[in-house]
């Protein structure tokens, strides 16, 4: 995994990381990760069902993993964060 086909969500509009994602598919890897915490869990689906829906019907998403992590606060007590990281793939794209 090269940090190059990495996505990671933030504060931008949705189409900035579509733009990013349909990047990283059509490179010669063909695949994209995108990752996300917290409140922009959504997001990241949103941005998984765009792209499947409006630009790559095809697209496989091979992979979703999910989990919590639990983060010092500014306070010092213990936070629980989640997280998600979805792995798609260009289906014309992909190394065999």
């Amino acid at each position: 995994m090269e940090d190059r086909y990495i996505v990671a969500i933030g504060r931008k509009d949705l189409m900035s990381y579509i733009t990013a994602c349909l990047s990283c598919l059509h490179d010669d890897g063909g695949y994209a990760i995108i990752k996300a915490r917290g409140r922009l869990i959504s997001k990241a689906v949103d941005v998984v069902m765009m792209l499947k829906e409006k630009f790559i019907r095809d697209l496989i998403i091979k992979e979703v993993k999910i989990g919590t992590e639990h983060l010092p606060s500014a306070d010092g007590k213990l936070i629980a964060k989640s997280w998600i990281v979805i792995r798609i793939e260009n289906p014309r794209r992909r190394k065999r």
